[in-house]
């Protein structure tokens, strides 16, 4: 095995065959779905590396923390997108020098609530992948699944985006 690959770069990639006659399940669709989701990390992994991709810019205007839309790639894969510019609330800094980082992770919404057949339960017809935007006092672990994209500094009165922060970009 190469130096830069691990077992977990690699995992074996397993999906349904289909053939005239065979009975399918729920099971079967839910395999599938889970075949092109890995595919689709496996080939983000190794292709592109992880990191931003586009957008995800962090501004500072008067103590306002703002990202704007973009996207990155998670040290798992996954696509994360945030769709609309999203507004941090960062809590002053008790002491005289504080930094925190701004963190993009991936996110998955229910959606669409829909009766299920044989009972009354409700059941959700689609998930919307998507992006969430925090801040956290240290850079995330690639374990953790987040992308730091902006380290922020206090500044007398006030949070300041740190321009000299070189955030990792996807290749």
């Amino acid at each position: 095995m190469s130096r830069f690959l691990t077992p977990r770069d690699l995992p074996e990639l397993r999906r349904p065959n289909y053939f005239s006659g065979r009975l399918l399940t729920e099971s079967d669709f839910t395999a599938e779905q889970a075949y092109h989701r890995e595919r689709s990390r496996l080939h983000n992994r190794l292709l592109h590396g992880w990191g931003v991709v586009d957008g995800l810019d962090v501004r500072s205007t008067g103590g306002r923390i703002s990202v704007s839309p973009g996207a990155a790639i998670d040290p798992q894969g996954d696509v994360v997108m945030v769709h609309e510019e999203q507004a941090l609330v960062v809590p002053p800094c008790q002491a005289t020098q504080c930094s925190c980082f701004v963190v993009v992770r991936y996110s998955e919404l229910l959606a669409d609530p829909m009766p299920t057949i044989g009972d009354d339960a409700m059941r959700y017809g689609t998930v919307i992948e998507g992006g969430t935007c925090s801040v956290q006092e240290t850079v995330p672990r690639s374990t953790d699944g987040g992308v730091a994209i902006a380290r922020l500094i206090w500044r007398r009165t006030q949070w300041r985006v740190d321009v000299r922060y070189r955030r990792r970009k996807a290749r």
